[in-house]
């Protein structure tokens, strides 16, 4: 029996065209500075969140008192002795103060940290007492 041509496209030609366009609307929108700039932003407060435990838990391991402090305008922050340094184009501020003390059961006096990009900001909060670390995101009001 000969084989009758149709018009239109089979369901595999039209998922392979839609896998497609979603790659590349990926790409695009990866790539805008308003999302890489919130990709920063958020980055630099997981950092921070990361580094101010390991801060809380050398204090509690080693049953001794353990400082982080922000170093170089924001750019930078110490834990201990020990320095590092953070991305560009983001900027940390304190809230209080510069340096947090935790002491030898992961207790503080509590902070907050404010990191911003070009437009979008977090907040990261170390509660007074216990020591809780906390980041709430905060999205941008502009378009």
């Amino acid at each position: 029996m000969p084989r009758v041509a149709t018009r239109g496209f089979t369901t595999l030609e039209l998922l392979v065209v839609l896998a497609i366009i979603s790659a590349l609307m990926t790409i695009v929108i990866a790539g805008s500075p308003k999302a890489g700039g919130e990709q920063a932003v958020i980055s630099v407060a997981m950092t921070l969140e990361r580094a101010l435990r390991r801060a809380q838990m050398e204090a509690i391991q080693n049953n001794s008192t353990v400082i982080f402090s922000l170093r170089w305008g924001g750019r930078a922050y110490s834990i201990g002795t020990k320095e590092f340094k953070l991305p560009n184009g983001v900027l940390v501020k304190s809230l209080t103060s510069p340096t947090i003390m935790f002491g030898k059961y992961g207790e503080s006096l509590g902070n907050v940290f404010t990191i911003s990009g070009d437009q979008n900001s977090a907040i990261l909060e170390v509660e007074p007492l216990f020591g809780n670390i906390h980041v709430h995101l905060v999205k941008s009001t502009g378009g």
